[in-house]
């Protein structure tokens, strides 16, 4: 049904239809549950194109991180010693931030409709400040998941060892809190 949406170009029309009756209907926000139209409209559309996008995006840039991190030092507890492997970290982070920066031009058509639908009809019906929740959906359900989980998305083919899920699990919770901080005030 969605290639069909996509091929006729009717699929910004469904999606702004679902949106309006979510946002109308329910309550600010339902249009992000789980169970909403919208959501699975974003999940079947990412399926379609999303993954490749993120292969080819961050896809090396993981795959490096996660080949480095084979070799991480855990403590006697095998658990990871953060402070040791920070350069690694931040270095992976630098990097695949700089692949999705570079890549947002070939972001996948359909699931920029998709969003900025989303984001248009949230403006017009609710305000400013549930549109900077798309964004935060956007980033956390779709790019931390793939760097949480990277064979759910096709980006590591194999197994990952306890220091590589650690190692992904601290690059995750590092994007996450970069995401929700705020710039500094300005000094006058």
């Amino acid at each position: 049904l969605m290639r069909i949406q996509i091929s006729h170009k009717r699929l910004r029309n469904m999606i702004e239809e679902a949106a309006n009756r979510e946002v109308t209907v329910n309550f600010p926000g339902s249009y992000l549950q789980p169970e909403s139209q919208c959501v699975v409209m974003w999940l079947v559309c990412t399926e379609l194109a999303g993954q490749s996008f993120l292969e080819s995006s961050i896809g090396s840039r993981l795959r490096d991180y996660l080949v480095v991190a084979k070799d991480f030092q855990v403590n006697a507890q095998g658990t990871m010693k953060v402070s040791s492997e920070a350069a690694h970290i931040m270095g992976a982070a630098r990097l695949i931030a700089k692949s999705l920066l570079e890549s947002v031009n070939t972001f996948p058509l359909c699931c920029a409709q998709i969003l900025f639908t989303i984001d248009k009809t949230v403006l017009k019906k609710i305000g400013s400040k549930e549109v900077e929740q798309v964004s935060t959906f956007l980033f956390e359900r779709f790019v931390l998941e793939a760097i949480i989980t990277p064979s759910v998305f096709g980006i590591s083919r194999e197994d990952t060892n306890d220091t590589q899920k650690q190692a992904l699990e601290v690059l995750y919770k590092l994007f996450k809190f970069s995401s929700k901080a705020t710039d500094p005030p300005l000094s006058a």
